[in-house]
């Protein structure tokens, strides 16, 4: 799979995840090991604009 599509899925999956995640993350207390950690790196990895 070319990396431009791979970049496009995960772009759209960060759109789905972001917003309900980041609320999740902050009325959890900001845990150290909540995904929404990991959907903040691969936003900057592939440059999500949030």
């Amino acid at each position: 799979m070319p990396i431009e599509q791979v970049e496009k899925d995960l772009k759209a999956v960060l759109e789905y995840l972001w917003h309900d995640e980041k609320r999740h993350y902050s009325e959890g207390g900001y845990s150290k090991n909540h995904i929404f950690r990991v959907l903040k790196r691969l936003a900057k990895a592939v440059k999500y604009e949030y």
